[in-house]
């Protein structure tokens, strides 16, 4: 039993009469008049048009040379056929002259009035959706009551394209004739047994064209229906429909037999996706059968199949569903269709299993290797892709659709068909059934291969930088890290920074980036990067280094001074203590290094005693000059101390110009006698101790002086080298000075 209610947001019927805005808003029998008075008029041109016997003798030899049936007709068939052509050709020509009269022929204009015939078969009250839909009470007499039209017209070729995508000016021809239309029952096709000519044993269908007559006088019909919907919104309109096609052994290409279906607006536009099956594209049954008596011809069929339409609705607007079906324009050969069930409610995919899982790209040479699970009872899977997807494909272009088909559950996709996509996958259940797809997933096409042969050339306050091209590359960007550690030491916090060129060199200023690593990538006419080049360095020249070094002294200290650098922001002055080319058997000595915002520095005593120093000026984008040439300090020498050779630490407090210290022998091997002399022990009470720090400054050992302020101390234990040693009283160092441990 069949129920016709929407499968959609809502439902369209055919609604008692309503008062609605329309374009024209006539009686059918008003249109079908118009129609008839335009056909007069139309056959009154055409016999006018045939009476020119030249131009239509040359239209039937244009027509003989285009024609390639390659079985023979009857001269009798084959001057129908001719005859059928030229007129059609005046037909055309008709409306190019008159395009005004198009419009006629929109079914859009009929005002859809209310009916008092019986109810679709399980239909209720209220969901009266196209009435007799289902041709369950149909006869060749009320078709045209049931609100069918029918049609015929000639069929020189296009296929799909042949039907345009506004409404089409064909002749009306009823239902009195079986060759064009026919009321079917329940019982088996008369080509193909396995076909019944009703849908799941209904009473009745339609049939669209015909086996008849034979051979085939390449002709198109179609049927139609008008509804509207008492609401806006999104409608979707069902229809089940069979096909039935005579093939060739060969192939007309371009004319061959096709069914189509579509719905039109009252202005006779074309909405939503229009439904066509060219019966030369898989998949059909083929069956051998003699056809036309006894000749012998393949048929193609297509078994009882379920479709929809879907289309945006408003509230008392008409619309018209339409159904093609074309013989080949070769002619000779026939097609027809089945049609039941329009407006039914049908499910035409139930109990769909879930998409694939478990999706995986693997990355292969130069391509993605896609697979997924296999889903139970799937005839084939739909790959789609998105290339350039912005949520995988970072800097990507504007991306496109691509569709891959396949029967099994992997596809490899190279990088020249899509290099960085976005990808999900459908399984196909049936010719018109298919799973949702799966949750998309990104692609892992391997780049490829970086850029080679970079090279940096110093130029005048610059890095030229260059690399061998890349062939098809129709860009590079440049990626620099400025102030990269791996290239520029104690330059201080780096920066991203990324330049794009169409040569495969760039030069790149100071003022850019000074210091720097750098790599390159290629893009490629499809939008492809490459991977990453290595990374190489910047080459630019610093800065020339400050000059007219100079040194002044003064009490306790050096006063260091050059020549101003432009443009500077601060100096960084890097002093080498006991540098032996300033200062010959100073011993061991340290870098140490100070900073100024102005060109000169104080450097005093306690923090470098005799050193060489140099001077480097720090840019404000932190590019620093090379270093200048060494100069030597220049601290006055400290005044005699009681025997001591080194460093009095508090002489106001502890010393009074009367202590003195030595530490003797030294150079020393095996001990080392530390003696202090001439000490206030008022001022400074208690036991002296004596420290000795290694050349790191790590102290090795503290040994307590006796009575006499006197100490030997046992070196054995040391190994050679330099050591510092410093006398403490109780409160506060008193003296530093360095030892040799010499063995």
């Amino acid at each position: 039993m069949k129920r016709f209610v929407l499968a959609g947001i809502f439902y369209l019927f055919v609604f008692p009469l309503l008062t609605r805005a329309q374009e024209d808003n006539i009686s059918k029998s008003e249109w079908l008049w118009q129609m008839a008075e335009q056909e007069q008029k139309i056959a009154a041109f055409i016999a006018g048009q045939l009476k020119n016997e030249p131009e239509k003798e040359r239209l039937r030899k244009e027509f003989l040379a285009a024609d390639r049936h390659e079985e023979v007709l009857s001269e009798a068939v084959l001057a129908e056929v001719i005859e059928n052509n030229i007129v059609g050709h005046y037909r055309d020509t008709y409306f190019k002259l008159h395009p005004q009269a198009v419009s006629i022929y929109n079914p859009g204009r009929v005002r859809l009035e209310a009916t008092q015939a019986a109810k679709p078969t399980g239909a209720g009250s209220t969901n009266m959706l196209c009435n007799y839909g289902d041709f369950e009470t149909a006869t060749p007499s009320n078709l045209s009551m049931q609100g069918y039209n029918g049609y015929r017209s000639g069929y020189t070729g296009g296929v799909c394209n042949a039907v345009p995508q506004t409404n089409v000016t064909y002749a009306g021809v009823g239902f009195g004739n079986p060759d064009d239309f026919l009321v079917t029952n329940n019982v088996p096709d008369p080509y193909v047994s396995g076909l019944k000519q009703t849908n799941n044993g209904s009473k009745h269908a339609i049939r669209i064209n015909a086996p008849t007559p034979c051979p085939a006088r390449n002709e198109i019909n179609m049927l139609q229906k008008s509804f509207y919907s008492p609401v806006s919104g999104k409608a979707r309109i069902n229809f089940s429909y069979a096909l039935v096609a005579e093939h060739p052994p060969y192939d007309h290409l371009g004319v061959n037999t096709f069914f189509l279906a579509r719905v039109l607006d009252n202005s006779g536009n074309e909405l939503g996706t229009r439904i066509c099956v060219p019966t030369k594209v898989p998949p059909f049954y083929n069956t051998w059968v003699k056809a036309c008596g006894e000749r012998g011809a393949y048929v193609a069929w297509k078994d009882w199949t379920c479709a929809y339409i879907d289309f945006d609705a408003e509230a008392t607007k008409t619309y018209t569903i339409e159904f093609f079906v074309a013989d080949c324009a070769g002619p000779a050969h026939f097609a027809y269709a089945y049609v039941d069930d329009i407006c039914a409610e049908i499910d035409c995919c139930p109990n769909l299993p879930d998409p694939p899982s478990n999706l995986k790209c693997v990355p292969d040479n130069n391509s993605s290797i896609l697979s997924w699970n296999p889903v139970p009872g799937a005839l084939s899977y739909a790959v789609s892709l998105t290339t350039n997807d912005p949520a995988c494909c970072r800097e990507s272009n504007f991306g496109l659709a691509k569709l891959l088909t396949t029967t099994g559950t992997s596809v490899t996709v190279p990088n020249t068909f899509a290099s960085c996509f976005s990808w999900r996958v459908r399984a196909i259940m049936s010719e018109d059934c298919s799973t949702e797809p799966s949750a998309p997933m990104c692609s892992c096409t391997p780049p490829p291969p970086g850029p080679v042969g970079l090279n940096c050339t110093p130029g005048t306050d610059a890095s030229n930088l260059s690399w061998i091209p890349i062939p098809g590359a129709v860009s590079y960007k440049v990626s620099i890290t400025t102030n990269d550690p791996a290239c520029c030491p104690n330059y201080g916090f780096g920066l991203a920074k990324l330049i794009t060129t169409t040569t495969p060199n760039v030069s790149v200023t100071r003022a850019f980036a000074a210091c720097f690593s750098w790599r390159v990538r290629a893009v490629l006419a499809d939008g492809t990067e490459t991977a990453p080049s290595a990374s190489l360095c910047s080459c630019t020249p610093p800065p020339p280094p400050p000059t007219g070094l100079g040194c002044t002294p003064g009490t306790d200290v050096s006063n260091l001074y050059w020549n101003p650098v432009p443009g500077a922001a601060s100096y960084k002055i890097s002093i080498t203590t006991n540098d032996p080319a300033c200062c010959p058997n100073s011993g061991f000595g340290l870098a140490k290094l100070m900073t100024s915002t102005s060109p000169n520095v104080t450097v005093p005593r306690n923090f470098a005693e005799c050193f060489s120093w140099r001077v480097r000026a720090v840019m404000p984008d932190g590019t620093e000059t090379s270093p200048s040439a060494p100069l030597c300090s220049c601290t006055p020498p400290p005044r005699e101390g009681g025997g001591g050779t080194g460093r009095f630490m508090n002489d106001e407090t502890s010393l009074s110009g009367k202590m003195a210290v030595s530490a003797v022998p030294n150079p020393a091997s095996e001990y080392i006698q530390f003696t202090v002399s001439g000490r206030d022990k008022q001022k400074t009470s208690g036991r002296l101790s004596v420290s000795i720090y290694d050349i790191n400054g790590k102290e090795v050992v503290r040994k307590e002086m006796n009575e006499q302020d006197q100490l030997r101390l046992d070196i054995h234990a040391f190994a050679n080298g330099v050591y510092t040693y410093e006398i403490r009283s109780s409160r506060e160092p008193l003296f530093k000075d360095k030892v040799i441990v010499e063995k």
